[in-house]
């Protein structure tokens, strides 16, 4: 078990040299995303007569997503790049 647990922690180290814009990137747009998700709050949707609402917890997830996915993206092609 402790072999196992050791190399994991070697493979997790080397993917951290390996693409450390790509992991910093993603989660500061996790963050901010999320951050924003707060601070704009919940969102309604009206249409046909009636009206829902999604609650600032929903819309900070969403938002922390869309992000963390942006910063990836981001990441990856500034890693290829050099």
């Amino acid at each position: 078990m402790k072999q196992f647990l050791r190399s994991g922690a070697a493979k997790a180290a080397q993917l951290a040299n390996t693409h450390s814009k790509e992991i910093k990137l993603a989660t500061s747009g996790a963050v901010v995303g999320g951050v924003a998700g707060i601070l704009i709050g919940g969102v309604g949707v009206v249409g046909m007569g009636g009206a829902t609402g999604f609650g600032f917890l929903t819309v900070a997830l969403i938002l922390a997503a869309a992000g963390a996915l942006v910063g990836s993206r981001i990441g990856v092609w500034l890693d290829q790049k050099g």
